[in-house]
């Protein structure tokens, strides 16, 4: 598996210059804008989004069938593209948050506010490697592009007819008890959550892998 992060890391070294070109968009738009935190979000995402990449250089020109001629094993594979994103994800949330602070020393904001956005954006960043990894392992480029879009089509469709129901769905109270709790706490439930459905998508990405032929 090291070997494995090791190419990784090196195939984005290649492209370090879309890197600088991405981090210095998120330093403009975030001096620029009315919300300080807009890098943290924007960088988290993108950071993840690497961990779509490598898989498609892996497949490129079949490439996985000279890769599993290597001593590593499907479940191996999975797991580093799993810690990958993460390692990624997270360094690219980190960045965000610095990027943020910069901006509101330079615009005398608050800067309270950012780390209370870094805390649900995490969680969003594992939510997003839970949907995109297996779909990609499973489709491919430009499909598993589309049956990613197809989810969040559907998870924001869901959660419109949620929100436009919650009366009838008995959810109010819920969101009640949720609303009196303090951010610390908020941030523990929602990381636990996300982490449950890392864990469940890993596993399915696993099965995945194991019945893929190349």
């Amino acid at each position: 598996m090291k070997g494995l992060f090791v190419k990784d890391f090196e195939l984005m070294k290649e492209q370090k210059n879309i890197y600088l070109l991405i981090i210095a968009i998120a330093l403009v738009m975030t001096v620029m804008s009315k919300e300080n935190y807009f890098a943290i979000g924007f960088l988290g995402m993108i950071g993840s989004l690497f961990t779509i990449s490598s898989i498609s250089y892996d497949e490129f020109d079949n490439g996985n069938a000279f890769l599993f001629t290597l001593p590593i094993t499907r479940k191996g594979y999975v797991y580093e593209k799993y810690l990958f994103g993460l390692t990624i994800g997270i360094c690219f949330l980190v960045l965000g948050t610095v990027i943020s602070i910069l901006a509101s020393v330079i615009n005398n904001s608050e800067v309270t506010e950012i780390f209370r956005q870094v805390m649900p954006l995490l969680s969003a960043v594992i939510i997003a490697l839970a949907l995109m990894l297996p779909a990609q392992l499973k489709f491919g480029g430009e499909k598993g592009r589309i049956v990613l879009i197809s989810i969040i089509g559907v998870i924001f469709l869901l959660g419109k007819l949620i929100k436009d129901n919650l009366q009838a769905l008995n959810l109010n109270g819920i969101l009640q008890k949720l609303s009196k709790m303090n951010d610390v706490t908020l941030f523990w439930l929602f990381l636990l959550v996300s982490l449950i459905a890392l864990v469940i998508s890993m596993f399915g990405s696993i099965l995945i892998m194991k019945k893929k032929e190349f």
